[in-house]
Protein backbone atom coordinates (compact mmCIF):
# COMPACT_ATOMS: atom_id res chain seq x y z
CA UNK A 1 0.00 0.00 0.00
CA UNK A 2 1.38 3.23 -1.04
CA UNK A 3 0.37 6.12 1.17
CA UNK A 4 0.31 10.11 -0.08
CA UNK A 5 4.00 11.70 -0.16
CA UNK A 6 5.16 14.10 2.79
CA UNK A 7 8.24 15.87 3.02
CA UNK A 8 10.86 15.02 5.51
CA UNK A 9 11.84 16.72 7.76
CA UNK A 10 14.54 19.73 7.06
CA UNK A 11 17.52 17.25 8.74
CA UNK A 12 16.78 14.21 7.62
CA UNK A 13 15.90 15.47 4.32
CA UNK A 14 19.23 17.49 3.52
CA UNK A 15 21.19 14.00 3.82
CA UNK A 16 19.11 11.84 1.61
CA UNK A 17 20.68 13.18 -1.19
CA UNK A 18 20.43 10.03 -3.46
CA UNK A 19 16.28 9.26 -3.12
CA UNK A 20 15.08 12.51 -3.66
CA UNK A 21 11.56 10.72 -4.58
CA UNK A 22 10.87 8.69 -1.58
CA UNK A 23 7.72 7.52 -0.89
CA UNK A 24 5.94 6.23 2.22
CA UNK A 25 4.94 3.00 2.28
CA UNK A 26 3.31 0.88 5.44
CA UNK A 27 5.41 -2.63 6.02
CA UNK A 28 4.07 -5.23 9.12
CA UNK A 29 6.61 -5.13 12.35
CA UNK A 30 7.44 -8.47 11.76
CA UNK A 31 9.47 -8.28 9.26
CA UNK A 32 11.10 -4.94 10.66
CA UNK A 33 14.51 -5.68 12.29
CA UNK A 34 16.91 -3.25 14.36
CA UNK A 35 20.23 -2.33 12.63
CA UNK A 36 23.50 -3.75 14.25
CA UNK A 37 24.82 -0.84 14.21
CA UNK A 38 22.57 1.63 16.10
CA UNK A 39 24.65 4.17 17.93
CA UNK A 40 21.76 4.27 20.96
CA UNK A 41 23.36 1.63 23.11
CA UNK A 42 20.54 2.30 25.47
CA UNK A 43 16.59 3.50 25.54
CA UNK A 44 14.52 4.82 28.34
CA UNK A 45 11.76 2.64 28.44
CA UNK A 46 10.12 5.38 30.46
CA UNK A 47 10.27 7.65 27.10
CA UNK A 48 9.15 4.69 24.90
CA UNK A 49 6.07 4.35 27.14
CA UNK A 50 5.31 7.75 26.49
CA UNK A 51 5.73 7.62 22.78
CA UNK A 52 3.56 4.80 22.33
CA UNK A 53 0.56 6.50 24.19
CA UNK A 54 1.77 9.22 21.79
CA UNK A 55 1.52 7.01 19.21
CA UNK A 56 -2.00 5.42 20.04
CA UNK A 57 -2.99 9.05 19.84
CA UNK A 58 -1.63 10.39 16.51
CA UNK A 59 -0.16 7.67 15.05
CA UNK A 60 3.51 8.15 13.92
CA UNK A 61 4.24 10.95 12.54
CA UNK A 62 7.37 10.92 11.00
CA UNK A 63 7.89 7.51 9.05
CA UNK A 64 10.78 5.54 9.81
CA UNK A 65 13.78 5.22 7.20
CA UNK A 66 14.34 1.28 6.07
CA UNK A 67 16.35 -0.79 3.70
CA UNK A 68 15.14 -3.45 2.36
CA UNK A 69 17.93 -6.60 3.20
CA UNK A 70 16.90 -10.39 2.83
CA UNK A 71 13.13 -10.52 2.65
CA UNK A 72 13.29 -7.63 6.05
CA UNK A 73 13.76 -4.43 6.07
CA UNK A 74 16.71 -2.93 8.39
CA UNK A 75 15.81 0.69 10.04
CA UNK A 76 17.95 2.78 8.91
CA UNK A 77 17.02 5.57 11.24
CA UNK A 78 14.13 5.39 13.11
CA UNK A 79 14.20 2.31 15.91
CA UNK A 80 12.83 4.27 18.81
CA UNK A 81 9.34 4.71 16.88
CA UNK A 82 9.97 1.07 16.07
CA UNK A 83 9.95 0.01 19.42
CA UNK A 84 7.31 2.63 20.36
CA UNK A 85 5.31 1.38 17.84
CA UNK A 86 5.66 -2.53 18.94
CA UNK A 87 4.67 -1.12 22.89
CA UNK A 88 1.28 0.73 21.38
CA UNK A 89 0.07 -2.67 19.78
CA UNK A 90 0.98 -1.85 16.17
CA UNK A 91 0.83 -4.29 13.46
CA UNK A 92 2.24 -2.28 10.87
CA UNK A 93 4.05 1.39 10.19
CA UNK A 94 5.35 4.19 7.82
CA UNK A 95 8.55 3.56 6.38
CA UNK A 96 10.73 5.23 3.35
CA UNK A 97 12.84 2.36 1.64
CA UNK A 98 16.18 4.04 1.23
CA UNK A 99 18.88 2.44 -0.87
CA UNK A 100 21.59 5.16 -0.31
CA UNK A 101 25.51 4.66 0.81
CA UNK A 102 24.84 7.28 3.66
CA UNK A 103 22.71 5.12 6.18
CA UNK A 104 25.05 4.70 8.78
CA UNK A 105 25.48 8.45 9.00
CA UNK A 106 21.59 9.31 8.46
CA UNK A 107 21.76 6.76 11.87
CA UNK A 108 23.74 8.77 13.60
CA UNK A 109 22.80 11.96 13.18
CA UNK A 110 18.67 11.34 13.13
CA UNK A 111 19.72 10.10 16.98
CA UNK A 112 21.64 12.80 17.47
CA UNK A 113 19.29 15.57 16.55
CA UNK A 114 16.44 13.72 17.61
CA UNK A 115 17.24 12.01 21.07
CA UNK A 116 19.17 13.13 24.57
CA UNK A 117 21.88 10.51 24.15
CA UNK A 118 24.01 9.89 26.75
CA UNK A 119 27.10 12.07 26.78
CA UNK A 120 29.59 10.02 26.22
CA UNK A 121 27.28 7.98 23.37
CA UNK A 122 27.01 11.43 21.71
CA UNK A 123 31.08 12.60 21.59
CA UNK A 124 31.33 8.91 20.25
CA UNK A 125 28.69 9.43 17.66
CA UNK A 126 30.37 12.50 16.98
CA UNK A 127 34.20 10.92 16.62
CA UNK A 128 32.53 8.41 14.64
CA UNK A 129 30.98 10.56 12.19
CA UNK A 130 34.50 12.22 11.63
CA UNK A 131 36.52 9.49 11.16
CA UNK A 132 34.11 7.57 8.68
CA UNK A 133 33.39 10.67 6.87
CA UNK A 134 36.69 12.74 7.45
CA UNK A 135 34.88 15.80 8.78
CA UNK A 136 36.06 18.67 10.05
CA UNK A 137 34.36 19.91 13.50
CA UNK A 138 32.72 22.70 11.68
CA UNK A 139 31.08 20.60 8.64
CA UNK A 140 30.24 18.16 11.24
CA UNK A 141 28.44 21.38 13.75
CA UNK A 142 26.58 22.49 10.72
CA UNK A 143 25.37 18.75 9.60
CA UNK A 144 23.92 18.38 13.38
CA UNK A 145 22.69 21.73 13.83
CA UNK A 146 25.45 22.52 16.79
CA UNK A 147 28.74 25.20 17.18
CA UNK A 148 31.78 24.01 16.43
CA UNK A 149 32.66 24.84 20.31
CA UNK A 150 30.00 22.33 21.40
CA UNK A 151 31.33 19.59 19.10
CA UNK A 152 34.86 20.52 20.56
CA UNK A 153 33.28 20.53 24.11
CA UNK A 154 31.24 17.17 23.79
CA UNK A 155 34.34 15.25 22.36
CA UNK A 156 36.63 16.02 24.88
CA UNK A 157 34.90 13.88 26.97
CA UNK A 158 36.80 10.84 25.31
CA UNK A 159 39.78 12.16 26.81
CA UNK A 160 38.73 10.94 29.77
CA UNK A 161 39.95 7.39 31.38
CA UNK A 162 37.62 4.03 30.60
CA UNK A 163 36.40 4.13 34.06
CA UNK A 164 35.09 7.72 34.05
CA UNK A 165 33.61 7.27 31.10
CA UNK A 166 31.32 4.62 32.16
CA UNK A 167 30.76 6.57 35.41
CA UNK A 168 29.46 9.62 33.42
CA UNK A 169 26.84 7.28 31.18
CA UNK A 170 26.13 5.56 34.30
CA UNK A 171 25.26 8.96 35.91
CA UNK A 172 27.17 8.46 39.14
CA UNK A 173 29.53 11.35 38.00
CA UNK A 174 28.41 14.64 35.49
CA UNK A 175 29.45 15.93 32.85
CA UNK A 176 30.29 18.93 34.47
CA UNK A 177 32.41 16.94 37.26
CA UNK A 178 34.12 15.40 34.35
CA UNK A 179 34.64 17.58 31.55
CA UNK A 180 37.46 19.24 33.40
CA UNK A 181 39.27 16.31 34.21
CA UNK A 182 39.60 15.42 30.48
CA UNK A 183 43.15 18.19 30.11
CA UNK A 184 44.97 15.39 32.45
CA UNK A 185 46.93 12.63 32.51
CA UNK A 186 44.74 9.20 33.09
CA UNK A 187 46.34 8.32 36.28
CA UNK A 188 45.86 11.87 37.29
CA UNK A 189 41.96 12.21 36.30
CA UNK A 190 41.56 8.72 38.42
CA UNK A 191 43.08 10.53 41.48
CA UNK A 192 40.74 13.48 41.26
CA UNK A 193 37.71 11.15 40.68
CA UNK A 194 38.47 9.44 44.10
CA UNK A 195 37.60 12.80 45.51
CA UNK A 196 34.82 13.76 43.61
CA UNK A 197 33.02 10.50 45.22
CA UNK A 198 34.34 10.76 48.30
CA UNK A 199 33.87 14.55 48.96
CA UNK A 200 30.86 15.17 46.46
CA UNK A 201 33.17 17.77 44.66
CA UNK A 202 31.05 20.46 42.47
CA UNK A 203 31.65 21.05 38.77
CA UNK A 204 33.43 24.35 39.56
CA UNK A 205 35.33 22.63 42.90
CA UNK A 206 36.98 20.24 40.03
CA UNK A 207 37.00 22.62 37.64
CA UNK A 208 39.29 24.59 40.14
CA UNK A 209 41.18 21.57 41.10
CA UNK A 210 41.98 20.39 37.73
CA UNK A 211 42.75 23.86 36.52
CA UNK A 212 45.54 24.05 39.62
CA UNK A 213 46.64 20.40 38.67
CA UNK A 214 46.78 21.26 35.28
CA UNK A 215 48.92 24.48 35.80
CA UNK A 216 51.47 22.87 38.33
CA UNK A 217 51.42 19.98 35.43
CA UNK A 218 52.29 22.42 32.88
CA UNK A 219 55.12 24.71 34.55
CA UNK A 220 56.78 21.04 35.92
CA UNK A 221 56.69 19.98 31.85
CA UNK A 222 58.31 23.24 31.20
CA UNK A 223 60.57 22.87 33.72
CA UNK A 224 61.87 19.20 32.59
CA UNK A 225 62.53 20.57 29.24
CA UNK A 226 65.15 23.23 30.51
CA UNK A 227 66.68 20.66 32.44
CA UNK A 228 66.77 18.52 28.84
CA UNK A 229 68.40 21.26 27.19
CA UNK A 230 70.76 22.07 29.90
CA UNK A 231 71.99 18.40 30.03
CA UNK A 232 72.32 18.55 26.10
CA UNK A 233 74.16 21.57 25.89
CA UNK A 234 76.49 20.51 29.00
CA UNK A 235 76.97 17.07 26.82
CA UNK A 236 77.75 19.10 23.99
CA UNK A 237 80.30 20.58 25.54
CA UNK A 238 82.14 17.66 27.91
CA UNK A 239 81.25 14.16 25.38
CA UNK A 240 79.83 12.68 28.78
CA UNK A 241 76.27 11.41 29.00
CA UNK A 242 74.54 14.12 31.13
CA UNK A 243 71.70 13.56 33.89
CA UNK A 244 70.09 16.31 35.72
CA UNK A 245 68.07 15.85 39.16
CA UNK A 246 66.56 18.49 41.26
CA UNK A 247 65.68 17.73 44.61
CA UNK A 248 64.22 18.81 47.69
CA UNK A 249 67.40 20.50 48.82
CA UNK A 250 69.16 21.27 45.46
CA UNK A 251 70.64 20.13 42.27
CA UNK A 252 72.51 16.91 40.86
CA UNK A 253 74.28 16.53 38.40
CA UNK A 254 76.06 13.37 36.97
CA UNK A 255 78.54 13.20 34.00
CA UNK A 256 79.17 9.72 32.68
CA UNK A 257 82.40 9.18 30.44
CA UNK A 258 83.17 7.08 28.05
CA UNK A 259 86.55 7.97 27.68
CA UNK A 260 89.63 8.98 30.33
CA UNK A 261 90.47 11.41 27.61
CA UNK A 262 86.94 12.99 27.55
CA UNK A 263 87.45 13.15 31.56
CA UNK A 264 90.95 14.53 31.14
CA UNK A 265 89.71 17.51 28.63
CA UNK A 266 86.61 18.37 30.94
CA UNK A 267 89.17 18.39 34.36
CA UNK A 268 91.99 20.91 32.37
CA UNK A 269 88.87 23.30 31.74
CA UNK A 270 87.13 23.31 35.16
CA UNK A 271 90.77 23.10 36.96
CA UNK A 272 91.53 25.92 39.61
CA UNK A 273 93.76 28.38 38.35
CA UNK A 274 94.38 27.32 34.86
Amino acid sequence: MIEKKRKLGKGLNALIRTAPENEYITIPLEVVVPTEDQPRKNFDQQRLNELAESIKQYGIIQPIVVKKESGKYRIVAGERRFRAAKIAGLTELKAIIFKGEEDYQISLIENLQREDLNPIEVAEAYAELIKRFDYSQQQLADKVGKSRSEISNCMRLLNLSGKIQDLVRNGTVSVGQARPLAVLEKDEQELILSRIIENHLTARQVEKMAKTKAEKLTSKKDMDQEWHKMEKDISATTNAKVQIKPGNTGISITLNFSRKSDLEKFYKKIKPGR
